[in-house]
């Protein structure tokens, strides 16, 4: 099924804004011709340091200019891209020689940097090579406007538990015009000594080791087989931040305790990371020296040609190894004195090594709901039930992304939206999904639009995809879509995958699904009655703008609700249908109804929530003309703020 592509595009992305200090005194010593000299020669730098980092410069206006991390490629740690490039981009001015007029001075620059949903779409000769639109750049500026001559001023959520990478100040609260809430940032002073992710998420906290005792057993095996045979290659396979790194580390302290010989190593991508990375730091271990490529070579081949006893050669993160690495890797193989287990760490849509009919592939997959739950406590430390089984919702399991909805704040677990708390999070989610063929990142994004649950009836109608098609295979394989443990149904792993797939649809294709989901929903109720359909019914008709339909559907859906006494779920039909009659005029006996019905719904556990609700509620019902529904609102605004203990609000009202 296609759906006519959007004429533009959302992306996650991070932002970085930065400009000259004191500019205009600047501007003021020189002649214009010196001054016009001096700004190309900043421009020519900041572009190279840009590109050097793998961003684009969006926008150039005067001394200041926008640039973004993670377009046209989706990058998984744009954020720590964008920082390193700020840092590069500050030392790079200072060192530019300045005309005589200004000797003995130097260019400063202030930076801030944020991450999130935007729109980007192409530029012309005003609005730059593209123009991005959202509110991430917005934030991206204010912070630069809030940073101190020479700072640069980082979101946190852009970093997450990358910011360890970098020296850090005391976090701040810096106020956003427009928002309820400030933004937490920190000031970056420089890098720091972490040169991996597993050591920056080690600094921040991490859960504790729990469950893996199927791949740790037969990790073990693997090595008795290797000290028995020939040279074997064991492969950790899995996604990003399944745990990979921890069970690796994990096994290969417990084989250094009983004797075995282990050298480590990893590769990694940021910034084109040299040829035979991961066997320089072998070679380095073993004499203490750096070592020339060429000498690399030699010295691992002599290394392996004296091999003798139990040995690990372990590197993580091989889907990054260069080709010369995977050449090297081979020869050690060949010319090894002695059984060597080859340990190789790596994403599952990477081929890691010759397949020698030695491999034996491990697959490490989510943690189970109770070994989730023993990491989520290990961490938190929390006595809230409700918060420890959302996270363990959201997570699906995945052990980053338990870390980072225990780190972030209570209010964001609460509602699960991580659009705030966690952008870099959703840059690598975003990352694993432009890695998908056309074809199967359509599939995802249709299942996104549908929901968390997907019915695997509905899935077929919209896609021809039947339960069994190889294609959901692929999609399983790829840690998007799996059988749900209700049969009849598909689901996301993570919730969180979910949701930062749904937000970088556009607004137009996004549209067109819900009214293409609530069609074929339709058509299933005009067969089997409506009743199981109300919820989605609502949900999906709100979303592509048809009001009258969710309306309709969310005060039945709220009804069904209020007859099982699920309050919860009432409230929030209840409250969507009044949301929506704020957008259009309402027959006022049917305001009223909803009004009462909220109430109903809310005076049994009281919430501020409600207040905002039935205030606005209030609002509509006068603007309307109807004295029947503002009473109403009024009377349970009453009763819900004397259940709040707000004695004086409760009399007004």
């Amino acid at each position: 099924m296609a759906v006519p592509g959007p004429r533009s595009e959302r992306r996650n992305l991070a932002i970085l804004f930065a400009d000259i200090c004191d500019s205009t005194r600047l501007a003021g010593g020189l002649e214009p011709e010196d001054y016009s000299a001096l700004l190309e020669r900043m421009r020519s730098v900041q572009a190279a340091v840009i590109a050097r980092h793998g961003g684009i410069v969006v926008r150039i206006d005067g001394d200041g200019m926008t640039c973004a991390f993670g377009y046209p490629a989706a990058l998984d740690d744009a954020g720590r891209r964008a920082t390193e490039a700020a840092l590069d981009l500050h030392a790079a001015m200072a060192r530019i020689d300045l005309a005589p007029a200004l000797a003995g001075q130097s260019l400063g620059m202030h930076s801030g940097i944020h991450a999130g949903v935007v729109l980007v779409r192409a530029g012309d000769l005003v609005r730059g090579s593209i123009e991005i639109l959202g509110d991430a750049t917005n934030v991206a500026a204010r912070l630069c406007d809030a940073a101190a001559a020479g700072e640069i001023m980082v979101s946190q959520s852009c970093l997450g538990s990358d910011r360890h990478f970098f020296v850090t100040g005391p976090e701040r609260a810096v106020p956003i015009s427009g928002r309820k809430t400030a933004i937490a940032a920190v000031p970056v002073a420089g890098r720091s000594r972490v040169t991996t992710r597993y050591a920056a998420r080690h600094q921040r906290g991490m859960t504790p080791f729990c469950g893996r005792a199927q791949e740790l057993a037969q990790l073990h095996k693997a090595l008795r087989a290797s000290g028995e045979g020939a040279t074997g290659h064991v492969i950790l396979e899995g996604p990003a931040g399944i745990g990979k790194t921890r069970l690796l580390s994990e096994f290969l302290d417990a084989a250094e305790q009983a004797g075995v010989k282990v050298h480590r190593g990893y590769c990694e991508a940021y910034l084109g990371a040299r040829p035979l990375q991961a066997f320089e730091q072998v070679v380095e271990a073993l004499d203490g020296t750096g070592s020339a490529a060429g000498d690399v070579v030699q010295a691992m081949r002599r290394w392996a040609q004296a091999l003798s006893g139990p040995t690990i050669l372990a590197i993580d993160d091989w889907q990054w190894a260069d080709d010369a690495s995977h050449t090297l890797l081979a020869d050690i193989c060949r010319v090894a004195a002695a059984p060597l287990m080859i340990l190789l760490a790596t994403r599952p849509e990477t081929v890691p090594a010759p397949d020698d009919g030695q491999r034996t592939v491990i697959a490490v997959g989510p943690l189970s709901d109770a070994e989730a739950q023993q990491a989520i406590d290990g961490l938190l430390r929390t006595g809230d039930p409700f918060q420890v089984d959302r996270i363990r919702k959201l997570a699906g399991g995945s052990p980053l992304f338990i870390e980072e909805l225990c780190h972030a704040r209570a209010d964001v677990v609460r509602d699960g939206d991580l659009a705030n708390g966690n952008a870099w999070l959703e840059s690598l989610v975003q990352a694993r999904f432009d890695a998908l063929a056309a074809e199967p990142a359509q599939l995802v994004r249709i299942a996104s639009v549908i929901g968390h649950m997907i019915p695997t009836a509905l899935f077929a109608a919209l896609t021809g995809i039947g339960p069994n098609h190889p294609a959901l295979e692929d999609l399983g394989a790829s840690d998007f879509l799996y059988p749900g443990e209700i049969e009849g149904t598909l689901r996301f792993k993570h919730a969180l995958t979910r949701d930062a797939i749904y937000r970088i649809i556009g607004l137009e294709e996004r549209q067109q699904l819900h009214a293409l989901v609530a069609e074929r929903l339709e058509a299933f109720a005009g067969q089997e009655g409506d009743g199981e359909y109300v919820d989605a019914l609502a949900y999906h008709h709100a979303a592509c703008g048809h009001d009258d339909q969710a309306i309709d559907y969310a005060t039945r859906a709220g009804d069904r609700a209020m007859a099982i006494a699920a309050l919860d779920r009432a409230q929030a039909q209840y409250r969507l249908a009044l949301d929506l009659a704020g957008r259009r005029q309402m027959d006022p006996g049917k305001l009223t109804s909803l009004i009462v019905k909220f109430g109903r719904a809310s005076v049994v556990d009281p919430s501020a929530e409600q207040l905002e609700t039935l205030t606005a509620a209030a609002t509509l019902a006068a603007r309307g003309g109807n004295g029947e529904g503002v009473m109403m609102a009024e009377y349970w605004l009453g009763a819900i703020n004397y259940g709040l203990g707000n004695a004086g609000e409760s009399i007004r009202h």
